[in-house]
């Protein structure tokens, strides 16, 4: 991966989701001015048009024929949010630049869709892309082609246009139809004994009000949000049906995206997969390095060795990235996991015990209540603007408080069933140095409501602070607070807990909803997306925190 292109890249690629967005906005303006110096020696030359008949005479036709059967064939499917389509452009060109050797035991197919034409638009206003940078026939234009060493990225966009655009604008990305009918083409004009399913775009992992049904509207994105079409985006349920109606058992499924390793799609994916790839906290623009994996899968016999290596490679390069001035890093919080499904289920049996025993203990006595409280109200949350929290930290950290009210080896029990489960984790320096090794997330909630904490940043200092907040109710209310507890708007986030959460197969399992329901202590309101220009030995968390 190209390192100037990662940087030009960067401030397109730091939001999550919609709460958030301005936050993190405001966070990253100083990046963009610091970047905007260097972005004409990097952007490159004027692309030929694909629509003058000089660029494309002469050209022989793309091969069509099946590829041999491989041991391996990756199936990318992607979009660009409206603001990642440089850096995931970037990423797909990684597929083409591995070992020459690799292509003999690793195929990979693409299906990607640009961003409105308003999207690149802008793009190319902030010199992202070059000026002579076609919009109005690149937006919403969606490809799909089989990757080929003879050719490249370039060359099949400028020059194949016609060949690898699929017919009709503004295709529905999100509709799971698309993902099922792309996985049996990938399927027959690249066959593999074994798949890997990447799925790249923005991501938010998992909360209700983003995770509704098929047939209902959804306010913002679990992870695939299509700016176009319908504005829709895949939920779990969503690549759940896809997948089986592609009739596939994937070797892995990577979610390259933000926030995406969380406990309830762990269990919503791990009978589609042997293995996943999942990010707790946020994914740098270029995401995972794709050329490493060819490279690992094609050289390693044991995948999971393979996938271990792919973790450190990303990992490191994205620690290596920062402004060249300062030597201060532009993402200092960032992981992967790779998570072997056929041990999850021990790990959730263990939590349907601590969830058990936690509701007991807390309606046992005030001593005991107040001790969970505590806990509780000192967690941090993933990133501002979403109630998802560390897992393994708050049951660890509950038990230690009141140990009498839990199976003497519970704790232990726990972290055993998640270790072997978890084949690898990787965090970011940062994360390591400051001993915030962050594990699996899940949805936190109170009285029958989850909390958004909206932070923001002072337009003087630049320092955050928090704003607001906001309540998703169990009811489908959706209620907008002061800091004093002012209640100052309200609307309704169109799903229930009842036809989200509570259809979930980690809720029918472990019903941590029940828990949710009786909980009367907020979740901390910090989290180290807030601080993260404010980073110091201290680490992440404020002195009065």
């Amino acid at each position: 991966m190209l390192l100037a292109a990662w940087l030009m890249a960067l401030p397109l690629t730091m939001a999550s989701c919609s709460d958030a967005e301005d936050t993190i906005e405001d966070a990253i303006t100083p990046i963009k001015d610091e970047i905007d110096d260097i972005v004409d020696d990097i952007v490159p030359d004027p692309k030929p048009d694909p629509n003058d008949d000089d660029d494309n005479t002469d050209r022989p036709p793309l091969p069509d024929a099946p590829l041999p059967k491989s041991e391996y064939t990756i199936i990318f499917y992607g979009h660009g949010g409206g603001d990642l389509d440089r850096s995931i452009l970037y990423n797909i060109e990684d597929l083409f630049n591995a070992e020459e050797s690799s292509y003999d035991k690793v195929h990979a197919t693409v299906m990607y869709k640009m961003s409105s034409q308003q999207a690149l638009t802008e793009a190319v206003a902030a010199k992202y892309f070059n000026e002579d940078y076609n919009v109005k026939k690149f937006g919403h234009a969606t490809f799909r082609f089989v990757v080929n060493q003879d050719y490249c990225l370039d060359t099949l966009m400028y020059k194949y246009f016609d060949d690898i655009a699929m017919s009709g604008r503004d295709i529905d990305i999100a509709s799971p139809s698309t993902l099922t009918d792309y996985i049996k083409w990938a399927k027959e004009k690249a066959p593999a004994e074994k798949y890997i399913l990447i799925i790249a775009d923005h991501g938010c992992g998992y909360s209700p009000e983003e995770e509704l049904p098929l047939d209902s509207y959804s306010l913002s994105k679990g992870v695939v949000y299509d700016d176009g079409a319908n504005h829709d985006n895949l939920t779990a349920e969503k690549i759940v049906k896809a997948v089986n109606d592609a009739d596939i058992h994937f070797e892995v499924i990577y979610l390259d995206a933000c926030l995406m390793n969380t406990i309830e799609y762990q269990y919503e994916l791990k009978d589609l997969a042997n293995y996943l790839i999942l990010s707790t906290f946020t994914v740098p623009g270029p995401g995972g390095d794709y050329m490493a994996l060819i490279d690992e899968l094609a050289t390693n016999t044991n995948i999971e060795t393979a996938l271990a290596k792919v973790c450190d490679v990303t990992i490191e390069y994205w620690d290596e990235v920062a402004d060249e001035e300062t030597n201060e890093k532009f993402f200092p919080y960032s992981d992967i996991s790779v998570i072997r499904t056929a041990d999850i289920d021990p790990f959730g049996n263990l939590w349907k015990d601590f969830t058990d025993q936690l509701i007991s203990a807390y309606q046992s006595n005030a001593k005991a209540k107040a001790a969970i409280n505590k806990v509780t109200s000192k967690m941090m949350s993933i990133t501002d603007g979403y109630a998802m929290y560390d897992m393994n930290y708050f049951a660890k950290q509950v038990i230690k408080s009141i140990p009498r009210y839990f199976d003497e080896s519970l704790a232990n029990d726990l972290d055993d069933a998640y270790n072997k489960y978890i084949v690898y984790r990787r965090a970011s320096a940062d994360l390591e140095k400051y001993g915030y090794k962050i594990g699996t997330s899940i949805l936190f909630g109170c009285q029958n409501h989850y909390t958004a904490y909206l932070w923001d940043n002072d337009e003087d200092t630049g320092e955050p602070y928090l704003d607001s907040y906001i309540t998703y109710e169990a009811d489908g209310r959706m209620m907008y607070w002061e800091l004093d507890g002012t209640q100052y708007d309200e609307d309704n986030w169109y799903g229930t807990l009842d036809n989200t959460y509570k259809r979930l197969k980690f809720d029918q399992l472990t019903h941590w909803s029940d828990w949710m329901a009786i909980n009367e202590q907020e979740a901390g309101a910090y989290s180290p997306s807030a601080f993260e220009d404010e980073i110091t030995d201290e680490g992440f968390v404020p002195k009065e925190y």
